[in-house]
């Protein structure tokens, strides 16, 4: 073979079609990496912008209906997570006004066996049994009432959380739950400055997130410091503190009748001449605090607090009509 030779323009023809292909190649190859890296950059970003939507428009789509634009900027969305040796917890999303909380919570399973005890509710019903023993936790479960148990929420001493809602949401994986929580924070012996403290009942001692409160919706806050509402059963005029108003919220607090069907008489006037109803704006009763003869916490007035699953427009709203009398809001 070593005999065996080719003429040497065709030596010649040979290479130079093996460069040309070998260009080719060189070039093919050079644009499809191009176009793999280019893809990956998109792919990148759009995940990115997904979880940044979910975690900010989710919260929103889950308590509120309409155009929620305007609360976007409060939402904070920065994850807060924390774990034992068994469950992750994470502060999915968050949003204040000062009285009213929402937030997204999700717990994960780190093992195989906890993540079945999560799975299958068995973690939370052994946290109910030692609430309320094996008969009345295995009523709640099948009642599918256990939510509210098995989170606690501290707060600064001398504050306390009155109500907390707390609602079951699609499950984010095969190892995982989550939920929604709503509370309001009334009777409070001073104002909320520390961020709120979250814990899973079934998670260590200790395994803790924060929930921040330091960007509020801007809240109107209207003194009163007068009579306004007069008792049905006794015909006392009763004194009323102050109102406030959120986009998301309605605050009265003053003394209020012990009749437990009373309901506030409110309406609100808008610069455009419209008479509007609670109804109109969404807000729904959330909680009515009213201290008894000897309440615990030293309290005086009353707070009652509704909340509302659409956004309030506050530069509209000119007037409120509590009990018949017009209180005009300067803004």
């Amino acid at each position: 073979m070593d005999q065996v030779r080719l003429p040497p323009e065709a030596e010649e023809r040979i290479l130079r079609a093996l460069e040309k292909k070998q260009s080719c190649f060189r070039r093919r190859s050079k644009q499809w990496w191009r176009l793999v890296l280019a893809v990956a950059a998109v792919l990148a970003l759009l995940v990115g912008t997904a979880i940044a939507t979910t975690y900010q428009a989710g919260i929103l789509g889950i308590f509120f209906q309409g155009d929620t634009s305007s609360l976007e900027p409060y939402v904070e969305t920065k994850p807060a997570v924390v774990q034992d040796q068994n469950y992750r917890l994470t502060l999915d999303s968050s949003l204040f006004d000062g009285k009213a909380l929402y937030a997204v919570v999700t717990v994960e399973g780190l093992n195989a066996q906890a993540t079945e005890r999560l799975m299958n509710g068995q973690a939370i019903l052994d946290y109910l049994q030692t609430q309320w023993g094996p008969e009345r936790a295995k009523e709640i479960m099948e009642q599918g009432q256990e939510d509210p148990l098995f989170f606690q929420v501290r707060m600064e001493s001398g504050n306390h959380i009155s109500s907390l809602a707390v609602s079951k949401l699609p499950n984010p994986s095969e190892t995982s739950r989550s939920w929604s929580l709503r509370m309001t924070l009334t009777g409070l012996s001073q104002p909320q400055t520390e961020p709120l403290t979250l814990h899973a009942t079934f998670m260590e001692e200790g395994s803790d997130v924060q929930i921040p409160i330091d960007q509020a919706l801007d809240t109107i806050h209207i003194p009163i410091h007068g009579e306004m509402i007069v008792d049905p059963s006794s015909g006392e005029a009763l004194y009323m503190d102050y109102m406030e108003l959120s986009p998301i919220r309605f605050t009265y607090v003053g003394k209020y009748p012990q009749t437990l069907d009373y309901e506030l008489s409110v309406l609100f006037h808008t610069k455009d001449g419209e008479v509007l109803t609670c109804e109109d704006l969404g807000l729904d009763l959330a909680i009515r605090d009213i201290p008894g003869p000897a309440d615990v916490f030293g309290r005086e007035f009353a707070e009652i607090v509704y909340t509302s699953k659409t956004v309030i427009d506050l530069t509209q709203i000119e007037a409120i009509v509590l009990d018949g009398q017009e209180i005009f809001i300067g803004q």
